[in-house]
Order: structure tokens, then sequence, then C-alpha cells
């Protein structure tokens, strides 16, 4: 029983040794190089398809990987963040490890029939999907490829480095036949096949990885006593999430038609880059803060989570003011003028990365290693079906803008219920000094775009123009007011680099 061998003494004493800060900063940077990848290669491969399938065929691709999304939520059911979670406790055991494993394995596969069972259903009885049915069957074929990768267990093990490696070739590989096999709006098919093995390529690689950690065994000992609770919980917190995600082109698909889709689908794929890129900073620490918890480290908790914060919102101000200002420059470059209609859109998702994060912060930091899994769900709960029943209202009224402000809503109630349930249990302290110098140089950005946005030259100029100016200076600024985690970066490097 993992709960009995949890609360021995022996475990404390002889588990997870822990592993010094160093490490975090080296995995948070090699996620973070994976991240950037997982927004450069995305963002390249999207805005080059937008200009060859154009509307209706971008439509048609994010209604149905939106479609997919929901499947691959039942397949996986919640598994990935339950075993990062739990695995943490004994992957210093190999047998018990083992035995976690392949339990864990083997639920995945059973959800995994269970979620195609749902998709002949729906070919079956939902004639609406007739035109979709090809690049549906395709798409879906992430959901078989997810099972058997296991890729959870190179998190569990904090291997970020094999994962970025393979994640930059395998998105390499698809960039390349995408520019020799996507010519034209005919090549729907083409761009879909090459979009499953840019997500789920890596899978195929990594049933031969894993046996580096673990032998993956297919058990009728399912131990569901212990996992199905937690699984179900963690389950119905992501579905929810992903109903006020991906709700928002599913409803604007069918009450708007493809076209709109595809326009609000541009401008929630850089939302969802710039979101995931801040994200990857958060997920390496996910393994950390349930070691924290596991052996009453409060102290040491909050000053990961407090670090964490530090951190990120040296990044996140400039982003969404950046992204406020440059996102109908950004949206032309990225997808074409065609699509620049949905720059009022992105620009009021700006606004919903702040609360993103600081929700998946709460989340992952305080009530995921806390097993307050039921909480998340209610508040999740709440957040997708505000999202949804406000959709059906606001989309007919407000279009695609429509979409984009209940997603700031829904975020603003995730945040909100995330904040509140775990404010009593951590410390917080705020470094006013570094507040103060992160808002004078958002500022500074604002101004920077907001001039350079005047000047009569090409959009491409402007948008490169403003980024490098408005860095340069936001640095500066940092650097002028001596910003204390910018200090830091700038030691670090000086000592790696012997200056």
């Amino acid at each position: 029983n993992l709960q009995d061998y949890y609360s021995k003494k022996t475990y404390i004493e002889d588990i997870m040794p822990v592993i010094n800060n160093k490490s975090i900063r080296k995995n948070a940077i090699l996620n973070v190089i994976k991240q950037c990848c997982a927004i450069l290669f995305p963002l390249i491969t999207f805005s080059y398809a937008s200009h060859v399938l154009g509307k209706r065929g971008i439509g048609s691709f994010s209604f149905v990987q939106s479609l997919v999304s929901y499947l691959l939520l039942i397949a996986t059911l919640g598994i990935p963040t339950y075993a990062v979670r739990e695995g943490a406790f004994v992957r210093d055991n190999k047998e018990k490890f083992e035995e976690f494993a392949s339990e864990l394995y083997s639920i995945n596969i059973i959800t995994t029939i269970i979620a195609y069972g749902i998709l002949g259903a729906l070919l079956l009885f939902w004639d609406y999907l007739a035109s979709f049915k090809v690049i549906l069957l395709i798409s879906s074929c992430t959901l078989l490829l997810t099972a058997v990768g296991a890729d959870w267990i190179n998190s569990v093990f904090e291997d970020f480095q094999y994962l970025a490696i393979r994640y930059i070739i395998i998105q390499f590989l698809a960039l390349f036949l995408l520019f020799i096999f996507v010519k034209s709006e005919k090549d729907l098919v083409n761009y879909t096949i090459i979009s499953l093995i840019a997500s789920a390529g890596g899978e195929v690689l990594n049933i031969f990885y894993v046996k580096k950690y673990v032998t993956l065994k297919f058990s009728c000992r399912l131990n569901i006593k212990n996992h199905l609770l937690p699984l179900l919980i963690l389950f119905g917190g992501n579905l929810a999430v992903i109903v006020y995600v991906n709700s928002d082109i599913s409803m604007v698909t069918v009450m708007l038609g493809e076209e709109s889709a595809g326009i609000y689908a541009a401008a929630t794929k850089v939302y969802q880059g710039i979101k995931h890129l801040v994200y990857a900073i958060v997920t390496v620490t996910i393994p950390r803060f349930s070691y924290f918890v596991a052996h009453k480290k409060i102290k040491e908790r909050d000053q990961l989570i407090n670090k964490t914060m530090e951190y990120l919102s040296i990044f996140i101000f400039p982003m969404i003011i950046g992204l406020f200002f440059e996102g109908n420059n950004i949206l032309y470059i990225f997808a074409g003028k065609n699509f620049c209609e949905g720059s009022d859109a992105l620009k009021i998702l700006s606004f919903a990365i702040f609360f993103a994060v600081v929700s998946n912060i709460f989340n992952n930091a305080v009530l995921l290693p806390h097993k307050k899994e039921k909480i998340i769900l209610y508040v999740t709960l709440v957040a997708g079906i505000s999202n949804v029943m406000l959709n059906l209202f606001i989309i007919p009224r407000l279009d695609i803008t429509g979409a984009a402000i209940t997603t700031l809503i829904a975020e603003v109630i995730n945040a909100g219920g995330a904040f509140f349930y775990s404010i009593k249990s951590v410390k917080f302290t705020i470094n006013g000094k570094n507040l103060f110098s992160e808002i004078i140089g958002t500022v500074v950005v604002a101004v920077v775009c907001i001039f350079v946005e005047s000047l009569r030259i090409r959009i491409i100029s402007r948008l490169f123009i403003s980024i490098i100016i408005s860095s340069l200076l936001y640095l500066l600024t940092l650097l002028f007011l001596k910003n204390k985690i910018i200090m830091e970066i700038l030691r670090d490097i000086r000592v790696r680099l012997n200056i």
C-alpha cells in the first residue's frame, strides 16, 4: 500500500535526497528552452499553414484538435499530473516505482480504449463530423501514442534534458516535412499527419527510452482503491480547464463558422504559446514542491514559491504589455492580413495570461502537493461552467471578441479561487523594490511600443524594432534600479564564464 509506505519514517530518511537549487535552475533553463521551441515551431508551422490553408482550413483543423483534446483528456484521466506528484515519492525505490508505473500504465491503456469507443460513437451518431472524419481519425492517433509512450516517467525523474533534445529533433523533422508536403489548400490531411508527428512523434521514441528507468507491463492488478479517486478528481479539474480553454473554438466553429474559428485560433495560438512559455518555469518545480511537502519542509517550499514568483514577474509584465500593443502586428506577420480581425481578441487574452499564471502557481505549488485536488476541481468547474454559459450569450453578440472576454473571466475566477484557498497556508514575501523596477520597466516597454507604432515603416520592421528596443530598455531599467533577480542572474553568468 503506497499510502502506508509514504507514512513510514524510513521513507523520510532514505528516499529522495534533497536536490540543490542549481538543479532546479538547470531544469528550468532546459524546460524553458523546450517551451521556447514548443512556441517557436508551432508558430512557424501554424503561420505557414495559415497562409497556405486559409481561414477555413485552419478553422477545420482547430475544431478537430479541440475535439481530440477532450478525448485525450479521457484517455489520460489525469495520469500525467498524478504520476509526477506520486511518483516523486517512490522513484528511488525501483521495485515500488515499477509496480506504481505499471499500474498507471495499465489504467491508461484501458481509458484509451474507452476514449476510442466514444470517438466511434461520435462518428456514428453525429453527422456534423462527417466532413472532418479523415483528419479526426488521424489526429486521434495521439491518444494511443500518448498512452504507450508514458512520457510522464521522464518528468518524474526530472529528465528534462532528454525531453528538450527529443522535442527539438522531432520539431525540425516536422518542419522539414511541412515545407515539402503542404503546398495548397488541398493539403489539409498532410498538415494533420505532420502535426501528429510534431505533437506525439516523440512518444514512439519514448517507448524504448523509458526502459532506462522502468520496465512497463500491462497488469490486471490496477490498485484501483488507491488510484481511482485522486485520478477522477484530477480528471474533473482537467476537464473543466479543457472546457474553458477549448470550448471557445468548438462553440465559435458551431455558432459562427469555420472562418471565424480560424481567426480566433490564430489569436489563441499566440496566447497559448506565451502562456506555456511562462508555465515552463513552474513545471520543473512541481516534483520539488511535492518533495518539500512530503518532508514537511514548509519553509523551503515557501522560499521556492516566492523565488518562482519573483522570476516569473520579471517576464510576465512586459510580455503582457508587449502583446497588447503589438497584437495586430504579430497576427499580421504570424498568420497573414486575413487573420488581423482577431487582434482585439488577442489584446483581451493578453491580460488573461497573468491570471492563468497565478492559478498555475498556486494549484501546482500549494494545492496539488497538499492533495487538495477537490478544491482545484470545484474552482475550475465554476470557471469552466461560467465560460460555457457566458459563451452562449456573448459570442452571438460580440463575435470572437466575446469568446476572448469569457476566457479572461474564466481565468480570473480560476486564479481568484486558487489564491483564496492557498493564501492561508503560504507565507508570502513581496520585494517592493523589485516590483517597482518591473513596473517602471513595463511602462518603458509601453512607451516604446506606442512610439514605434507611430512610425511609417513596414509592419515587420515595427515589430522587431519594438521588441529589440523595448527589451533592451527594460533590461537597462532593471539594472539601473538594481533589481535583485537580474543582479543574481548576471552574477551567475559571470561565475559560469569566469569573468
